[in-house]
Parts: C-alpha cells; sequence; structure tokens
C-alpha cells in the first residue's frame, strides 16, 4: 500500500531519481508473507498477484532512474522489486 502510494505520488514529481532501500541493514525485503497468501480465496491470490504485477510495471516505467540499494536479502518479490529498478 505504501509503495503504491509512493509510486503515485512519484508518476507526477519532478524528483531526478528514485533509490529504493531497506529500513532494515540486513534484509533489502523479504517478498510476500506466504502464510497470509495461504489463507487466500484463489480470486484473493489471483487480485493480490494482479496488483504487485502492476506495481513492478509502475516501478520500471517511472519518468526517472530507479536505483534498488539493496543491501543484506533481497528474496521473492523484493528481488522482482530490485530488478525492476
Amino acid at each position: 500500500q505504501q509503495l503504491d502510494e509512493s509510486l503515485t505520488e512519484l508518476e507526477n514529481h519532478k524528483s531526478r531519481c528514485v533509490i529504493l532501500t531497506s529500513a532494515s541493514s540486513r534484509i533489502f525485503s523479504a517478498g510476500a508473507d506466504l502464510k497470509e497468501r495461504k489463507t487466500m480465496t484463489p480470486d484473493q491470490a489471483q487480485a493480490f498477484v494482479t496488483k504487485l504485477r502492476q506495481t513492478m510495471h509502475r516501478v520500471s516505467t517511472l519518468p526517472m532512474p530507479v536505483v534498488a540499494a539493496v543491501c543484506g536479502t533481497a528474496v521473492g518479490g523484493g528481488l522482482e522489486l530490485a530488478l525492476c529498478a
């Protein structure tokens, strides 16, 4: 949700570049919560994956350079986010 809101702001901002970082010094991103996903219905899981793909596409099409400052582990969706940068 926060990333989605930030992307909306960035799409209309005149920033020179975006640097994606983590609040943790050990993990860039651990990806999606698979325990939460296990409780989703097939329709909910599909909606989640669709939203995730849309978000990754938005990152990759921002009008300014995007750099992923990966420090630590980046797996699953976190690795995909870094690769979109």
